[in-house]
């Protein structure tokens, strides 16, 4: 390795390369023979299989029969399936709230969901009931059983179109 200096004289290079080459050798040989110094270290993971959550309907919330009155009013079928029917309604028949098994892991927790508002129709007439729950979680049991209830709240307007109202709402479990 030649270079040459500003008055154009060749000058041996070899000297420099070397030099550089000790020096490198030498912080290398202080360093542990290595500029980067890595560190690893071992981690773990972990995963629990449990059993799908399963929600079956037992009974399906039912106002039974309600003859309106000349004002609005309200009937209530709590999820305990008791009945407070306001004036001035008249309720008869036998009422029901929705109940739900879930099966699922021993002693886990799960929470229950549901829609706020069922909208039932009857041709083109429609009443609407607030639902409520005997509440937002349940603990399962040691065999992986729990259960849960659904009341609501009818809004029945003045005079009331009569039908046989129906309508869907949506519920779901899941664990915490």
């Amino acid at each position: 390795m030649y270079e040459y200096n500003e008055e154009g004289i060749l000058i041996d290079m070899t000297k420099k390369v070397i030099k550089t080459i000790s020096i490198t050798a030498v912080a290398m040989a202080i360093c542990g023979g290595n500029v980067a110094n890595a560190a690893t270290e071992s981690a773990s993971s972990e995963v629990e299989i449990i059993e799908p959550l399963n929600l079956i309907i037992n009974t399906s919330l039912n106002f039974a029969t309600v003859i309106p009155g000349a004002s609005d009013s309200s009937m209530r079928v709590n999820p305990d399936n008791g009945r407070l029917c306001a004036a001035p309604l008249t309720c008869s028949g036998q009422q029901s709230a929705a109940s739900f098994t879930i099966t699922g892991s021993a002693n886990a927790i799960t929470t229950v969901s549901h829609d706020g508002e069922v909208i039932m129709d009857s041709g083109s007439d429609t009443i609407r009931a607030r639902l409520f729950d005997s509440g937002n979680t349940v603990t399962l049991d040691a065999d992986g059983n729990g259960s849960f209830s659904i009341g609501g709240e009818l809004f029945v307007s003045a005079n009331q179109a009569v039908g046989s109202y129906t309508g869907n709402y949506s519920v779901s479990v899941d664990y915490q």
